[in-house]
């Protein structure tokens, strides 16, 4: 029984030309002619691309074996594209790539230099001074001032910022 939320398509059976209901726009045959060969334990489909009967031990199978390695080679086939920056075409050899390869250490270059001259770098990175003294001596400064490590770094961290916020 579908559930009631879905939508109900009433279509023709490919084999035996009845109606039938079904919440699958994808479905072509009725409940009654999906064949099955138990010799072989396979399923008997029609491709979608070419109309050719085949055996498929998948249920969902949708084409035959033919054309299932034409549209894998297609999809797998190199494509050209255009480098973002100087407009040549090239094949890339990742997902992502967007530069060609005399491109490449250019457009790095310039990513970098983007963050570099952010301004949470330089808030975050930038205005941290790492403490001179060791983690002991620091720690020994913190139980004097009767605080945790953490919070006494923090502190120091808020003064030399000139930021006085702090959290918890």
């Amino acid at each position: 029984m579908p559930e009631p939320n879905k939508k109900i398509f009433t279509r023709v059976c490919i084999r035996c030309n009845k109606p039938f209901n079904t919440t699958s726009i994808h479905k072509r045959t009725c409940h009654e002619c999906v064949p099955y060969n138990e010799e072989t334990n396979k399923y008997i489909k029609i491709c979608t691309k070419c109309g050719n009967e085949f055996e498929s031990a998948n249920s969902n199978a949708r084409y035959c074996p033919e054309c299932s390695k034409k549209l894998n080679v297609y999809q797998n086939e190199p494509r050209e594209f255009t480098c973002e920056i100087c407009g040549t075409k090239f094949i890339r050899r990742s997902t992502y790539a967007k530069y060609c390869d005399n491109c490449l250490k250019q457009a790095t270059k310039n990513n970098r230099n983007k963050c570099k001259n952010n301004d949470y770098f330089h808030d975050v990175y930038k205005g941290f001074i790492r403490p001179k003294a060791s983690i002991d001596e620091v720690a020994i400064a913190a139980k004097k001032a009767g605080m945790s490590y953490g919070k006494y770094v923090q502190k120091d961290y808020l003064i030399k910022t000139n930021n006085n916020k702090i959290t918890r």
